[in-house]
């Protein structure tokens, strides 16, 4: 139980949030299914830069102070009709 302690305090010195917040229910997940260790480590990887890029995405969108945040999904193609919704799909 200290190595776990000693774990979580490091993490969280680093800022790893996603990965202290996983590792343990997943190691136990991982150890139950007798998965790889290096699936496990590449899952908890995963996980932090989603949600670092989540974050920093989320963070840019306040500083910018939008007055109404839109997706391509909500755009009126109707409206502009030299646009055609296809081709604009595309560059996603």
């Amino acid at each position: 139980m200290e190595k776990y302690k000693v774990l979580k305090e490091q993490l969280k010195i680093l800022g790893l949030d996603a990965i202290n917040e996983e590792f343990y229910p997943k190691a136990q997940e991982y150890r139950k299914k007798g998965l790889d260790y290096i699936d496990y480590l590449a899952e908890l990887v995963s996980n932090q830069i989603s949600r670092r890029v989540e974050r920093s995405i989320n963070y840019r969108l306040s500083k910018a102070r939008f007055p109404v945040i839109k997706t391509v999904e909500e755009f009126d193609f109707g409206f502009q009709q030299e646009l055609d919704e296809t081709d604009s799909l595309c560059l996603l």
